[in-house]
């Protein structure tokens, strides 16, 4: 690819690297790790000196969120995205490696002329490039232009149209604009096969098995093309040594950037939690009996998470209106929020945008703080979500606790309450409208099993979790705030 040279001349500083070989790769399973952490002599390291440039990455979970309104997908990626980026020559004295094809061969010094995957600056450099291909082509390419300045986290493009026509069409600008910047993109994949006909199979993602169906990987999340749906796929050691290294691994395996499972998520967090309780146990010491069978049942059942299906598209009918509802609740041991996007079609769609969930401090606090500080995390998640209430101009937003008490403090001036409920009430109102909040009974709740924790196999039976209490399923909001 013409990535590299023989140096002109010695460099005072040489870069190491090795090869990392990933089985599950369908395109490049051997990749080269550059590492600029290597110390020299002074005690430095290229990662010290190298200026990292202003953070240009999108967030992944609101990428994810505008993936879930286009009724027909497309995904796909730059191919060695980094290195189509040529470095100034001015700049390559510090890419400099030792090489040689094989151990016959005499080790000589060559210089990396691209973009070179680990150092600091790289991402910065990458979105900066694509940044500027897509203002210099939006004219010609208006359409592709707009996904590469809203759609794209680092060379994975996450986007879609509304029929296959239209997709197609997106398809081909996409193409066009990358390639007038020396891009190729690949790994394509779609929920409607008729986007992908006339593409050749090298062109496009290779789905992988996913129990009874094939998936494909979208920003870590499985995708499911044929279903349209997200799925997820946990695997664990059954012989792995049970100490709270090993129970901190497998949390940290299971990647749910929008909290999707967040009720299973908090109750291992809460077991967690549970652990460090006793000090003396370091992170290898083995767990006592009670808390060994008790993660040993968790494990078990972990499996059934491939069981959970996630609607990728939520939209419903076009031109619908739509509304967001939220709920947050608390328990002492742990507080939640989640987040529904209501289509008032005929039928009513509810579908789970986001949730998160916090694990209550060790420190007593009483209910009705903890309470409170569920309905900050719900007001936080609302802003997290302002993006989406302007793309498609919602109106209409419905904020529910089981708390009387809080919904009261909401109502008060803050001065008239004390420090620590008048410093959350005044955040909450910062990102929100007192209008905004109403009174849920607590087993309408959406936020309860979040906030009480779930085993998997007592998630998939759920459905109020999932797609909200049944009073969102009549005609309008508003004849259930009527009845209250």
């Amino acid at each position: 690819m013409d990535h590299m040279e023989l140096a002109k001349s010695p460099s005072s500083y040489l870069l190491s690297h090795h090869g990392v070989y990933r089985e599950s790769s369908s395109t490049t399973k051997l990749r080269v790790v550059f590492n600029p952490n290597v110390v020299d002599t002074s005690g430095n390291n290229l990662s010290q000196v190298l200026h990292v440039g202003p953070k240009l990455q999108l967030d992944i979970q609101n990428i994810l969120v505008s993936f879930r309104l286009y009724p027909v997908a497309i995904t796909c990626d730059v191919q060695a995205m980094y290195r189509c980026i040529l470095v100034a020559p001015e700049d390559r004295a510090v890419q400099h490696i030792f090489w040689r094809k094989d151990s016959s061969q005499e080790i000589l010094e060559y210089e990396l002329k691209t973009v070179t995957f680990g150092l600091p600056p790289s991402p910065y450099l990458a979105q900066r490039v694509i940044q500027q291909l897509a203002h210099d082509e939006k004219d010609k390419f208006p359409d592709a232009a707009q996904v590469l300045e809203n759609s794209i986290y680092v060379d994975d493009i996450v986007s879609g149209s509304d029929d296959v026509a239209s997709a197609i069409h997106l398809r081909n600008q996409l193409c066009a604009l990358l390639k007038a910047g020396g891009f190729e993109l690949r790994k394509w994949a779609s929920s409607h096969q008729e986007v992908l006909a006339d593409l050749s199979s090298e062109l496009c993602e290779t789905p992988h098995p996913l129990g009874s169906t094939e998936s494909v990987k979208v920003l870590g999340i499985q995708w499911c093309p044929p279903s349209d749906s997200f799925r997820y796929s946990v695997s664990v050691n059954p012989e792995m040594k049970v100490s709270k290294r090993s129970v901190l691994s497998v949390i940290s395996s299971i990647y749910d950037v929008n909290g999707f499972l967040s009720p299973v998520i908090v109750y291992l967090k809460i077991f967690l939690q549970k652990l460090w309780l006793n000090k003396e146990d370091t992170w290898d010491t083995p767990l006592p009996d009670h808390l060994h069978n008790q993660w040993c049942k968790l494990l078990a059942e972990l499996g059934l998470l491939s069981n959970v299906d996630i609607p990728r598209y939520i939209l419903g009918v076009r031109g619908s209106p739509v509304q967001l509802v939220g709920f947050a609740d608390a328990s002492h041991n742990a507080y939640a929020a989640v987040v529904y996007l209501r289509v008032a079609q005929s039928p009513v769609q509810v579908n789970l945008v986001r949730a998160k969930t916090k694990v209550a401090p060790l420190k007593v606090q009483t209910i009705n703080r903890l309470e409170l500080c569920a309905a900050l995390l719900l007001a936080k998640v609302i802003n997290s979500l302002s993006f989406l209430i302007e793309k498609l101009a919602i109106t209409d937003i419905y904020l529910f606790s089981d708390s009387k008490t809080v919904l009261s403090w909401l109502r008060t001036q803050p001065h008239l309450l004390k420090t620590f409920v008048a410093n959350r009430v005044v955040q909450i109102l910062e990102w929100t409208d007192p209008a905004h909040w109403h009174h849920v009974s607590s087993e309408n709740n959406s936020a309860d099993s979040a906030s009480r924790g779930l085993t998997p196999s007592q998630l998939l039976e759920n459905q109020l979790w999932f797609h909200g209490p049944p009073f969102l399923l009549l005609e309008s909001i508003c004849e259930k705030l009527l009845l209250n």
